[in-house]
């Protein structure tokens, strides 16, 4: 009444939210190389990982779109909980898919090679990434997984019904 505006403790959780791009959705974008070297790790270790912590894993060259590839990336990076990026191979658009992720206030799960760690350009250098080898995938898959958890907690994604 005099012309004095009051903020509610429920508006200022409000506005406090607003800081976060923190999502509840169930997918973890997963940004890396589509080359035939990684593709069992794809399979046997980081796809399962994610699924096991409760999260279905999201790999852009799997879904069907008829839009320009950059714009589902970037669509399904913002819809996504969090990205688990494999720097292996040292592909640009890792790099690009992970800060992007990052500048929005994602959790990123960083992972690489053993043979390829030496080149992770130095600007990521200071993440604890994952580091695996091609013979150890089992150990990926169960430390990918609780690294998920440790960080985000359980998921309740149960898998696609087949």
């Amino acid at each position: 009444s005099n012309g004095w505006l009051v903020v509610t403790p429920q508006g200022w959780d409000f506005l406090d939210n607003l800081k976060t791009s923190e999502t509840k959705s169930e997918t973890a974008f997963v940004a890396m190389w589509f080359d035939p070297s990684v593709h069992t790790a794809w399979l046997e270790a980081i796809g399962p990982g994610i699924e096991g912590a409760g999260y279905e894993p999201i790999r852009i060259d799997k879904v069907e779109h008829n839009n320009r590839i950059d714009d589902e990336i970037v669509a399904a990076i913002r819809a996504c909980r969090f990205l688990v990026a494999d720097f292996t191979g040292q592909r640009g658009g890792v790099y690009y898919e992970a800060g992007l992720a990052h500048g929005l206030g994602k959790q990123v799960i960083w992972l690489c090679q053993e043979d390829d760690l030496a080149k992770v350009h130095f600007d990521t250098r200071q993440y604890n990434f994952i580091v695996w080898k091609p013979d150890e995938l089992p150990e990926l898959k169960a430390r990918l997984r609780n690294r998920i958890e440790a960080t985000l907690g359980k998921g309740s994604y149960r898998g696609k019904a087949k």
